[in-house]
């Protein structure tokens, strides 16, 4: 049990507690589930969630089994959050955010606020996100990327991304331009429901036909808006995925990675493409252990550690108030 309790689980655990504890006292209406519910039972849901915290690291921290609990544990944040939106959808307006249903499409983060032409609570939750964890919306916070990766399954084979670049920014130029026009013209919020309505399904399709044949995240990586912004603005983080050197250049993370981020160029070039979300999947496919976390001076392991924390906290969060 004393692996349970090192200093490094304690912080998290007090962190996650912190921020859990301001979600629980300040806003007027219950943010937590249980709250909404069971008046005083949110401190409850406080204190597992921060032990859920402490739990998830321990899996994570174990590089080997990294790759299959980031899977679990992000399908099952996925599970959650549309399974209240089924309850919400039959009528249990406590499973609902505001009480109102909003499209969980993650297009609309963007496309929402330039048709509506004002900024919203998810707009200032993304921007922080990326802020703070850089491309880890897409690797462990987004209710879709997660079936995404689903779809792709197990096996792995080498996919063809010519051209793939030039499609990904082009859809997302295509889609705020969509929406502005939408805004310009005054077209009515049916129209508007029916082209998010269009836009999602399209998402769907792109995940069952392409991401499932390929094996890789054609949604994720080449068709979300979100994900292509994310792509762009991640630099605004200090962690980085690096190739060390040391890299005998077996290719194996090629294969691995299922954003393409890791294509055979990147790898001569040390330094993984622009699409790499930090997922850290790729680290246990090297033998050399070439593929590190950097943040600043620390080592490539504190680097690790660290973005680990970083992630569990944030993910805990979200797990804890995410709901349409």
């Amino acid at each position: 049990m004393k692996k349970y309790f090192s200093f490094y689980h304690l912080l998290i655990f007090s962190i996650t507690f912190l921020f859990l504890t301001i979600i629980q006292v300040v806003p007027s209406r219950p943010m937590l589930l249980a709250e909404r519910f069971i008046p005083g039972s949110g401190w409850v849901e406080v204190a597992l969630f921060s032990f859920f915290a402490v739990w998830m690291a321990q899996k994570l921290n174990t590089t080997s089994e990294y790759s299959k609990w980031r899977k679990r544990i992000w399908f099952s944040f996925s599970i959650f959050f549309f399974l209240q939106l089924i309850l919400g959808l039959l009528g249990v307006e406590e499973c609902l955010m505001t009480g109102k249903l909003h499209f969980p499409i993650p297009a609309m983060i963007l496309g929402g606020p330039i048709y509506r032409g004002e900024l919203t609570f998810m707009v200032f939750l993304f921007i922080g996100t990326v802020i703070l964890s850089g491309p880890a919306w897409c690797s462990h916070l987004c209710y879709f990327g997660s079936i995404d990766l689903l779809l792709t399954g197990t096996k792995n084979k080498r996919f063809d991304t010519k051209n793939m670049m030039q499609i990904k920014y082009s859809i997302l130029i295509l889609f705020i331009a969509v929406v502005l026009i939408l805004r310009m013209i005054h077209v009515s919020h049916l129209y508007a429901i029916i082209f998010a309505s269009l836009f999602g399904l399209t998402g769907i399709a792109i995940m069952l036909i392409y991401s499932f044949r390929t094996k890789r995240m054609i949604h994720c990586t080449y068709f979300c808006p979100i994900g292509s912004i994310v792509s762009l603005t991640k630099w605004i983080n200090p962690f980085r995925v690096k190739i060390a050197p040391t890299c005998d250049q077996c290719m194996k993370c090629t294969v691995i990675c299922k954003y393409n981020a890791l294509k055979i160029q990147n790898i001569k070039e040390l330094k993984p493409g622009i699409t790499c979300t930090h997922c850290g999947d790729c680290l246990s496919a090297c033998h050399v252990n070439a593929l590190q976390y950097q943040f600043f001076k620390l080592s490539p392991e504190k680097s690790r550690r660290l973005y680990i924390a970083l992630i569990v906290i944030i993910f805990t969060v979200f797990f804890a108030v995410a709901r349409t």
